[in-house]
């Protein structure tokens, strides 16, 4: 299931392409402010309300927003409050915009420079990111591993216990593992236990006489 983390990656991958009044589709076209979050949301799985204001009041307000929150606007009138803008927060005082006629999607400073007036933060409710439960381990790692960083472990793990360089596939999926937080630990008990690992042991062990 999609993430925040996805949608976030969405968003960010339309910087540059053109602003278009009631388009829904950045990269056909062009998108309007709302038509760029409810694609994003689209292309993660998600349906949101189409405009602004149907966000504002269909997707929950949040006080303390996060990365991946959209963040409404509105101009100051006589009338109720109603959204005429949405951007995407992505820091303190940093948000991913669609603005105008004429400009392109870009990262923009909150609040912005149109004269409009924060109004609140709602949440798109993706699924939450949860890293892997820390197994414990029974093989402790030397200490001429902590200096090292994930790229250079994963290696020198590979190296250490199959005798082999990393394939594509065996780097892609420990490196995911590590950027979930998954501890290096388990990497390399993983790689001990597995069929190859127990062979080059039992091949070690022969070499040096402990096995006939």
């Amino acid at each position: 299931m999609a993430t925040v983390i996805d949608f976030i990656a969405k968003v960010k991958s339309t910087i540059g392409t053109p602003y278009r009044w009631g388009g829904i589709d950045p990269f056909h076209g062009g998108a309007d402010c709302s038509g760029l979050m409810y694609w994003a949301a689209a292309q993660c799985g998600m349906v949101i309300p189409r405009s602004s204001s149907a966000q504002w009041n269909g997707l929950p307000h949040v006080s303390n927003p996060s990365p991946g929150d959209l963040v409404f606007f509105n101009v100051p009138s006589d009338g109720p409050p109603q959204p005429a803008h949405v951007g995407m927060y992505l820091s303190p005082g940093q948000m991913i915009e669609d603005p105008c006629t004429g400009q392109t999607v870009h990262q923009a400073g909150i609040p912005n420079n149109a004269g409009e007036s924060v109004m609140g933060y709602a949440r798109i409710p993706f699924a939450q990111v949860t890293p892997p439960t820390p197994i414990p381990t029974p093989n402790p790692l030397p200490p001429e591993t902590d200096d090292m960083d994930d790229n250079m472990f994963i290696r020198w793990c590979y190296m250490t216990i199959l005798l082999r360089t990393v394939d594509a596939s065996g780097f892609s999926a420990n490196m995911a593992w590590l950027n979930a937080g998954g501890p290096r630990s388990q990497v390399y008990t993983n790689l001990c236990d597995s069929a190859e690992g127990q062979n080059v042991t039992k091949m070690r062990r022969k070499s040096i006489g402990l096995d006939s």
